[in-house]
């Protein structure tokens, strides 16, 4: 027998499942610190960077879903 869920909640709500854990790292890279995902030998995807120098938030190369190399 099947059981009915009545809600007007969403179901993406109701069936969430948590996240893989990712691999995430913290390098320096030209000095500034970030948070990568490893790719593969030296070849990371930037997450986020630590700075408070705005301009490295404008910097294309250190855009989230960037690929640097150290």
């Amino acid at each position: 027998m099947a059981d009915v869920l009545y809600t007007n909640v969403p179901l993406e709500v109701i069936m969430y499942e948590e996240p893989e854990p990712q691999n995430y790292q913290d390098i320096e890279y030209n000095g500034i610190q970030m948070q990568v995902e490893p790719l593969g030998w030296n070849k990371f995807r930037v997450v986020r960077i630590y700075s408070t120098d705005l301009s490295n938030y404008l910097n294309p190369v250190l855009q989230p879903g960037s690929i640097v190399g150290q």
